[in-house]
């Protein structure tokens, strides 16, 4: 396999190579992603005999993939990485045509990448040059510099104008780029066809000499293809309108076609988050406050380094940070299984071995349990609240429904830990609620609720708000709730914060020893309507930090989430960040009907997984609803596409090979390189809420669901649609 002429045989002629490369490293980027792609082309054509054949690039490596493969098939060797990369690598080489052709520049991003890309192929090459690599690979320190690109004006006025077109031209639009990936595809099997007879025709010629009917027929068959062929490159040439469309779209985007490129990026710190790192003493307690995308999720959990004393993050080959490293126990708190395992995930990233026996990562509801059970051994919580709702029905007050009456014990009387004298007697303002309660209902209500308490007490299942009002009253001193059990971890480390209701984080407090570590955004706040930190008993005064740069997004899709947050005046304005790095502007797609929807939707993943090379685990689609799975599972089934559903018990962020499907709830605290948010119907949130509390929490719900996407944001909704939320989004895209 790996025979072939002197020019790439040497080490010494290849460390000449990468050293011109080297040397490239830091001037024009354009110019260096060239310099990179023909270094690979040159080691593939000279070390597998091709030299000037009219292989394209992504025939070589594809090529060199497969022997890669075989090689290691044969020596059952584990398989290695990399290959990911090296199908990045192929897809990107459009990129180069700009340079060869039009010497057009490339942003700077684009050499992060091809260093990445050189990087894999010199180790699944077997090309031994560490020093040289080191020193190439310093380009990758660029992305520290977190600036914005400005080096996409062209594309984004290519995509703004064809995506401002009318309804029907958009549409014929989406059409032909639909059609482009079918004929490129054609083009593309047709080229591997005849590249075969080819290799056919030579093996054939050489053992039957040059009079041969077999090679009268292969000659005949190798010019049928090379006609074929032909005619389906005019075919192609033809959309041009659609290729322009997706070459704009190749160009920006580079960080997270693959799975270790985004994997580098969603664990890279900022200057600012280190920072704020080295501000966190953990002697007392503090929050680490920021807008979607700004990284508060990853400073939290360098911070679980500190203080398990292991805050290098050298085991990665992450950021090394000089850091004073305290020695305890912690518990990272989070308020979805989805987040727990995604954190795990982002934990395992940046370097192994962090939580031990003694430690803790789970849901707040599993860590509360755990104190409960330390109170009360025979207690339980009923999560879904089917008990609680029994008893209203029991415990009837006039007026109120005994759905309302339950969410009106849980979700405000236990959640905020109010006292009779604040609810009763001083007429404690009761927001978010659905209705307005006189002096008089309010205390038939309280009396209705300490009945239910106690119905609670004796069953021993508990709710889970009223599970933490004991913990926090026990802690307090409260003889009557039991005699509070012991801080079981120095450290409670809470990721959103912001949607745990007061009562709980009050409960968490008590479980530290020392201190707690808070991350949160008000303006992501999906269950907590009109949340504070002031009745929670944490102590963050003076100890606040403000994350204001948004690494996540890229600029385009956070100015759309920016101007989609600042519809109302209800947002958080201490929270103003800054992005950083180009990308394309969000699109619109729209329908009569989910039927049209679900087809659009359809068509775009196409796009992403055929055409601009994204593996299938970097697309997130977001829903209101489970329901819509089967749906969306069945048509993506045609494509040879699985989707997997983050919610699954058996579901592992390490998992690849699948698109990802989650509600709007669980895609909280969660990134993906394509986000495809699919709005056929209103997010939903139970009864009990004011239509003021609906709206504010539908639109926050939006807003987190807009900030996972890292590169691509598509949003499907309905002509009209019946929210007033989705309605206002839908004029943010017209502004």
């Amino acid at each position: 396999m790996l025979s072939g002429s002197e020019s790439y045989s040497k080490p010494e002629d290849v460390d000449a190579r990468l050293e011109r490369i080297e040397r490239l490293q830091g001037a024009d980027p354009g110019i260096f992603v060239l310099a990179v792609h023909a270094f690979v082309e040159g080691w593939i054509r000279d070390r597998f005999d091709y030299q000037m054949s009219g292989l394209s690039f992504g025939s070589l490596v594809e090529d060199f993939i497969r022997a890669c493969r075989e090689e290691q098939q044969a020596s059952a060797t584990p398989a290695g990485k990399g290959f990911a990369s090296m199908d990045a690598l192929k897809q990107s080489h459009h990129e180069t045509d700009y340079v060869r052709h039009r010497f057009h520049g490339l942003p700077r991003s684009y050499a992060e990448a091809a260093t990445q890309h050189l990087d894999a192929f010199c180790s699944l090459a077997k090309i031994d040059s560490p020093a040289r690599l080191r020193a190439i690979k310093q380009y990758i320190a660029a992305w520290e510099t977190r600036k914005p690109l400005g080096a996409l004006i062209e594309e984004n006025e290519l995509i703004r104008n064809l995506v401002r077109k009318e309804t029907a031209e958009k549409q014929t639009l989406a059409d032909q780029v639909a059609d482009l990936s079918v004929r490129a595809g054609i083009v593309e099997n047709l080229e591997i066809s005849l590249r075969a007879k080819e290799r056919q025709l030579a093996e054939v010629t050489a053992t039957s000499g040059a009079r041969n009917e077999k090679i009268d027929e292969l000659r005949a068959e190798k010019a049928r293809f090379m006609f074929e062929l032909k005619e389906a490159r005019v075919k192609l040439e033809q959309l041009d309108e659609a290729r322009d469309y997706v070459d704009a779209l190749r160009r920006m985007t580079v960080f997270t076609r693959t799975r270790a490129d985004y994997e580098r990026a969603v664990v890279r710190l900022t200057a600012e988050q280190k920072t704020v790192l080295s501000q966190i003493n953990l002697d007392r307690d503090f929050l680490v406050k920021g807008s979607a995308g700004t990284g508060k999720t990853l400073v939290l959990l360098k911070a679980v380094e500190k203080a398990k004393g292991i805050g290098t993050g050298a085991e990665a080959g992450q950021d090394l940070l000089e850091l004073p490293e305290l020695s305890g126990t912690v518990a990272l708190l989070t308020y979805t299984t989805t987040m727990v395992k995604y954190d795990a995930f982002l934990s395992s990233l940046m370097s192994s071995g962090r939580i031990t026996g003694a430690d803790r990562i789970s849901t707040a509801d599993s860590f509360l349990l755990e104190r409960l059970k330390a109170l009360d051994p025979y207690a339980t919580i009923d999560y879904n609240g089917k008990a609680l709702l029994e008893l209203a029905g029991r415990y009837s007050v006039a007026g109120l429904e005994p759905r309302e009456l339950a969410a009106e014990a849980e979700n405000f009387i236990w959640a905020n830990d109010v006292t009779v004298d604040e609810y009763v007697t001083r007429l404690m303002d009761r927001k978010g609620m659905k209705k307005l309660l006189p002096r008089a209902a309010r205390n038939e209500v309280w009396v209705a609720v300490e009945a239910m308490s106690l119905e609670l007490e004796s069953s021993g299942s508990y709710t889970r708000n009223y599970a933490a009002l004991k913990l926090a009253r026990a802690a307090a001193g409260d003889s009557s709730s039991g005699t509070a059990p012991a801080p079981s971890v120095d450290y409670v480390f809470v990721d959103e914060a912001q949607d745990l209701p007061t009562v709980v984080l009050k409960a968490l407090k008590a479980a530290a020893c020392r201190c707690v570590l808070l991350a949160g955004d008000a303006d992501q706040s999906i269950y907590q309507p009109g949340f504070s930190y002031r009745r929670t008993g944490i102590d963050i005064g003076g100890r606040t930090r403000i994350l204001r740069s948004n690494f996540r997004n890229t600029v385009q899709i956070h100015e759309l989430a920016e101007r989609y947050r600042s519809v109302d005046s209800l947002h958080d304005q201490e929270n103003s960040p800054e992005a950083f790095r180009d990308g394309p502007v969000p699109e619109l797609f729209q329908a009569a009907d989910r039927r049209g929807l679900l087809e659009s939707l359809v068509q775009r993943v196409r796009l992403f997984t055929g055409t601009l090379g994204y593996e299938p685990q970097n697309i997130g689609i977001l829903a209101p609803s489970s329901d819509d799975l089967p749906f969306i599972r069945e048509n993506l089934a045609a494509l040879g596409l699985s989707v997997a559903n983050i919610k699954d018990p058996g579901f592992s962020f390490d998992s690849t090979g699948a698109i990802r499907f989650s509600t709007l709830h669980s895609a909280k605290g969660l990134d993906f390189p394509v986000v495809l948010l699919f709005l056929d119907r209103p997010p939903y949130f139970g009864s009990g809420f004011d239509d003021e509390s609906v709206d504010r929490m539908s639109a926050n719900l939006l807003y987190v669901a807009l900030t996972r996407a890292m590169d691509h944001l598509n949003v499907f909704t309905l002509t009209n649609p019946d929210c007033q939320a989705i309605r206002n989004l839908e004029a943010v895209f017209r502004s």
